[in-house]
């Protein structure tokens, strides 16, 4: 068994672990980031004013 090929197999796995989470965070915030555009898009575009009255004619 080789000592330092089992270290450096360790320390590559610690390594991608370190940065998959890395990025998880960063999708995680654009994501929250991107849900926020969306929600006041959504409130600039709403017109609570419509939509209160039918107007029915026979």
């Amino acid at each position: 068994m080789d000592i330092a090929a089992i270290s450096t197999g360790l320390a590559m796995n610690d390594l991608r672990q370190q940065v998959s989470i890395a990025v998880l965070g960063k999708v995680m915030d654009t994501a929250r980031q991107n849900s926020e555009a969306v929600v006041q898009l959504t409130q600039s575009i709403a017109q609570p004013h419509l939509g209160g009255n039918i107007d029915i004619r026979v």
